[in-house]
């Protein structure tokens, strides 16, 4: 399989991409960059730190909603 590099924006243009367009880098480069093609390796890598970064940034927004939530409720009772 070859890396579709006409079709994914170049690697600083990956922050602005969703997590399906993301996960559809990974999908379309894990074979190459298995085989050792270094290009779509730098793709997937690229795409699966991206992914991460949003999970993190997702996880810490769950935890300040909670966080709100548990000090409304202590206001509320005070």
């Amino acid at each position: 399989m070859l890396h579709r590099l006409d079709f994914y924006p170049i690697a600083c243009d990956i922050i602005y991409m969703t997590k399906k367009e993301l996960q559809e880098i990974i999908d379309a480069n894990a074979d190459a960059a298995e085989m050792g093609c270094a290009t779509s390796q730098g793709l997937v890598i690229s795409a699966q730190a991206e992914l991460d970064k949003i999970a993190n940034s997702e996880r810490l927004e769950w935890w300040a909603m909670l966080n709100r939530q548990e000090q409304e409720m202590e206001e509320n009772l005070s």
